[in-house]
């Protein structure tokens, strides 16, 4: 049956843990408190007049040094000298008497209270065999020595002889310390930590109480030692088990005192005769002291015993239920058997390798449970993992349920009885099939990593958060001069030119603290040999899994070749500009003065009007091609004015159409999806030449892709914008679909240079508009649509 112990109570608190106003309580419990047990002891028969048979005034002084920090001592000294001495002064006992007398209680309980706490710590409850133990040794020791002050004392004022108040004094306050300090302990714990009792266990210490109350009663009344029906007092050394083993010691603590109180009041003590004998008062307590502390040391040291019992029971379940829960919890297979090799432990996760539940698994052999071409290698693994000197690990390849080997990493090792003799082995086995096969693809992930990372036609690189390069590619080596190991041990700083080398900080650490994901564009780099290369370079930040940056990966590509074909192409563009306006400007001149001529047909002055506007727009087209370049470096200011769009488209279908450019293709012109009439209009606002020149390359790429006999549409319409919506049959080859509007990007034509859409929607953006293109081979068209803002 278990103890109720108070295993589970707090630690008392440290003093400054005490607040002012708590430390004033307890001083003054602890005064009201001694002076309550002086006054109360007095009541008791005495021995000589001076001490009583139980002095419980001890036992407070005591209880309240144990139960206080330890710089509250001197406090608590003073205030039990106080109330001590006035006690005795109300009790008319003369001063000097009674300051011997409170000296010899003082340094008593002082002397107490540090030896148990030396011995047994700073939490002392009495509910182990060592705090009981050191409690029984002050009382008979300790109070020994400090019981020859107060005998001295009473010597010297001629009130008793020195031996006999001295045996008197170490009896009477060795009880008070037994019987009285665990009772003061107890409950003081159980009031502060408010613990309650359930209904059955309140019911069950009621029914104790009374049984006991009437076994004292009745064994400390007067009978005659040979009366068959008298009570023999093993009767209450019997009783006295029942809350030493069910209730704890704060019950038997005050079944003792009880049992104290009954039995020093009792008529035979007090007149006789008593069961043990006693024809004079003396004689009667001492014999009922004697069997007061041996009753008293003996239920306490069972008490204590039986908590401790219990409370090592209540960890030993803990630990066994955690490590069957950690054992059972785990996925990995746990097991153990004997030296005969039958399973005397498995968890589901290893039974469930068997495809069995842990029961169909305990008690079976090895040879039962694996295949027998597996079964002999598994049984000598475990033979020798018993005579091993310890566990060991290794990765076996073993047979599963379903039939499948699978990868195990099994560590075994011996199990020992008490006395070091072999009685099995354990193991631990986890499967790492699904691990291995990871670490495999994740290998060969590498691998093909690796090998694209080399042979790259870029330059590719691995840096820190630092700028250190971590890993460059043969390319990367090749485009900047150096090699991929001295690369290792260079920065980024060290291949930057001396003049973008604080643009380069800055855009790396914009990088690398996140305000952008991605550098991209083109920089200079300063080779090996001092030469200058110029790279596209595009870099993006790398994080791990918990979101942590890792570094930096690279890729760069080397463009100093185009960057100086499109400064020669540049040069030649701008000759050209320069060179054919004066034969344009000719030739518009020269349409102009022949348009004036007499004699000539309708027919004639159309041709040579469409003539005259063809140097017009070969003139706006030299000065559209400056304006593109003030656009791409950034010179370009838009002064948009209010044009006819649909004026310009129906001038460039007219000269298409005179021309015979497009002979087998026809244009479809409409507005707001209907013919538009001579007087229609779409008035948009931006600039008319850079609009005419992108609808004219957008609209010339539509003609050149249409089949023969096709039909290119052309719809207009003014809504919140200006919308020109392009149509052809044909789909954009998927090759150049997402790069349609890059510059260079072209496929299939055997002449062009890939820059009509490129220019196109340069100058469209530059007017605040938009160029957008969808296509789709299941329907095989092409829709360019341009958004241009309105008037």
């Amino acid at each position: 049956m278990p103890a109720v112990t108070d295993s589970a109570t707090p630690m008392r608190p440290t003093y400054g843990a005490w607040s002012r106003g708590r430390r004033a309580r307890f001083l003054l419990v602890a005064a009201v408190g001694y002076f309550v047990a002086n006054k109360i002891a007095l009541f008791f028969p005495d021995a000589e007049s001076i001490l009583t048979a139980v002095w419980p005034a001890a036992g407070v002084g005591l209880a309240s040094l144990l139960l206080a920090p330890r710089r509250l001592w001197p406090a608590v000294l003073a205030a039990v000298f106080l109330a001590g001495n006035a006690a005795n002064l109300l009790s008319g006992r003369p001063l000097a008497n009674s300051l011997g007398f409170m000296t010899a209680n003082v340094l008593e309980s002082l002397l107490g209270a540090w030896l148990m706490r030396l011995w047994c710590g700073r939490d002392i409850r009495f509910n182990r065999v060592k705090d009981v133990g050191a409690l029984i040794a002050v009382s008979v020791l300790a109070n020994a020595a400090t019981a020859c002050v107060g005998a001295g004392t009473a010597a010297l004022a001629g009130v008793a002889s020195f031996w006999s108040l001295w045996a008197t004094w170490w009896v009477a306050d060795g009880l008070g310390m037994l019987l009285v300090t665990p009772l003061v302990v107890g409950w003081a714990e159980t009031a502060r930590a408010g613990l309650a009792r359930k209904p059955g266990r309140a019911a069950e210490h009621a029914v104790f109480l009374l049984l006991w109350c009437a076994a004292a009663w009745w064994t400390f009344q007067p009978h005659a030692a040979i009366a068959f029906l008298a009570p023999k007092p093993y009767v209450l050394a019997a009783l006295i088990l029942w809350p030493a083993l069910r209730m704890g010691h704060r019950s038997v603590a005050f079944a003792l005192a009880v049992l104290t109180c009954l039995a020093v009041l009792s008529p035979a003590v007090q007149s006789g005769p008593l069961l043990w004998g006693g024809e004079t008062p003396y004689e009667r307590i001492l014999h009922l002291q004697v069997f007061l502390g041996v009753i008293a040391a003996t239920s306490l040291l069972l008490t204590a015993a039986v908590a401790e019992r219990t409370t090592a029971e209540r960890a030993l379940r803990e630990k066994q239920a955690l490590l069957a829960a950690i054992v059972e919890g785990t996925p990995d297979a746990v097991f153990a058997t004997d030296t005969e090799g039958r399973h005397i432990l498995v968890n589901s996760a290893g039974a469930a390798l068997f495809g069995r539940t842990p029961d169909e698994v305990l008690g079976r052999d090895i040879a039962e449970l694996f295949p027998p071409d597996v079964a002999p290698r598994i049984r000598e693994l475990t033979r020798a993992a018993v005579r091993a000197a310890g566990p060991g690990t290794r990765e076996e390849s073993i047979p599963v349920a379903e039939g499948l080997e699978r990868s195990f990493i099994v560590t075994r090792g011996p199990l020992s009885d008490a006395d070091g003799e072999p009685i099995g082995m354990f193991g631990i086995a986890r499967d790492v099939t699904e691990m291995r096969a990871t670490q495999e693809a994740l290998q060969e992930s590498e691998r093909r990593f690796r090998h694209a990372f080399e042979q790259a036609g870029v330059g590719m690189f691995h840096g820190d958060a630092q700028g250190n390069f971590l890993l460059a590619n043969r390319t990367f080596a090749e485009i900047t001069g150096y090699s991929a190991d001295e690369l290792t041990r260079m920065t980024y700083r060290d291949l930057s030119h001396p003049e973008d080398a604080a643009k380069d900080v800055a855009a790396v650490e914009a990088l690398v603290s996140g305000k952008c994901a991605l550098l991209h564009g083109q920089k200079r780099y300063v080779r090996k040999d001092g030469s200058e290369v110029w790279v596209n370079r595009t870099a993006a930040s790398v994080y791990d899994e918990f979101g942590r940056l890792k570094g930096v990966m690279g890729v760069v590509e080397d463009i100093t070749e185009r960057r100086r074909l499109e400064e020669l192409r540049a040069q030649v563009e701008r000759t050209m500009r320069h060179d054919l306006r004066t034969p344009a400007g000719n030739a518009l001149a020269l349409a102009g003065l022949l348009r004036q001529e007499n004699g000539l047909d309708e027919g004639q002055k159309r041709m040579l009007a469409l003539l005259e506007q063809a140097g017009r727009d070969m003139l706006d087209t030299l000065d559209g091609s400056l304006e593109i370049y003030k656009i791409e470096t950034g010179q370009y200011a838009c002064e948009p004015e209010i044009f006819d769009c649909l004026a310009l488209v129906r001038g460039m279908a007219e000269a298409m159409v005179r021309t015979e450019r497009f002979p087998r293709v026809k244009l479809d012109i409409r507005l707001d999806g209907a013919v538009p009439d001579a007087s229609a209009r779409c008035l948009c606002l931006g600039h008319p030449n850079l609009a005419r020149l992108a609808l004219q390359n957008l609209l010339v790429n539509a003609m050149e892709a249409s089949p023969k006999g096709g039909t290119v549409h052309v719809s207009l319409a003014c809504g919140e914008d200006c919308r020109v919506e392009i149509r052809n049959a044909g789909a954009v080859p998927a090759a150049i679909r997402d790069r349609f509007f890059d510059k260079y990007a072209t496929s299939g034509k055997t002449s062009g240079t890939g820059i009509g859409t490129y220019s196109a929607r340069l100058m469209v953006r530059a007017q605040k508009g938009d160029v957008t293109m969808r296509t789709s081979d299941g329907q095989d068209e092409t829709v360019v649509a341009v958004h241009l803002p309105r008037c």
